[in-house]
C-alpha cells in the first residue's frame, strides 16, 4: 500500500521562527531575573542573599543549558524542512 503525505514546509519553517522567538523571550526573562538578583548583594549583605545568589546562579547554569538544547532542536526543524523539500523534488523530478 502507497501512501503519500503532503509536508507544508513553510509551515515548518514559520513554526521555527516563532518558537525562536517565543524560547528569546524566555531566555531573556530568565537572564533578567538573574541579573536582578545578582545585583541584591549590593544592597543587601547577609548570608541569606549569598545562598539565594548561589542558588540563582546554579539554576541559571542549568537553565541555559536546557535553552541550549531547546535552540538545536528549533534550529533542527528547517533540516526536516530541506529534507522534506530535496525528498518532494526528486519525487517530482521523477516524474515525466
Amino acid at each position: 500500500m502507497d501512501t503519500y503525505m503532503k509536508v507544508d514546509t513553510a509551515a515548518i519553517y514559520k513554526m521555527q521562527g516563532e518558537l525562536s522567538r517565543i524560547l528569546n523571550r524566555a531566555y531573556n526573562a530568565v537572564n533578567s531575573m538573574a541579573e536582578g538578583i545578582a545585583k541584591t548583594d549590593s544592597f543587601l549583605v547577609c548570608q541569606g542573599v549569598y545562598k539565594i545568589k548561589n542558588k540563582s546562579n546554579s539554576a541559571l547554569t542549568e537553565a541555559k543549558e536546557v535553552f541550549s538544547r531547546m535552540n538545536m532542536h528549533i534550529i533542527k526543524l528547517s533540516d526536516i524542512a530541506r529534507v522534506y523539500e530535496n525528498a518532494e523534488r526528486s519525487n517530482l523530478d521523477g516524474i515525466d
